[in-house]
């Protein structure tokens, strides 16, 4: 699976939990997929260098364990504001 299927997944899981993610704050000169930018914006994508061109690449299991990881802590993150005392 390339990177990019891995976002979009990802963003659905998070939206599909909650509500959808507002891409309004993103630079709109920042040239990346609405799924990158989303991920972005919620803290599990933390790149920032996109370069027209470059061709996808695959995620090993390193990588997606940790993105998937990263997802669980935006997910608590989000249950745990809304929390009353």
């Amino acid at each position: 699976m390339d990177e990019e299927t891995l976002l979009a997944l990802l963003s659905e899981a998070y939206e599909a939990v909650g509500s959808e993610i507002d891409l309004s704050y993103v630079n709109p000169g920042y040239a990346a997929s609405d799924a990158a930018k989303k991920m972005t914006l919620i803290g599990i994508y933390e790149n920032v260098f996109i370069e027209d061109g470059i061709e996808p690449q695959d995620v090993d299991y390193g990588k997606a364990g940790y993105m998937l990881m990263k997802l669980h802590d935006a997910l608590q993150k989000r249950w745990y504001a809304r929390d009353d005392d």
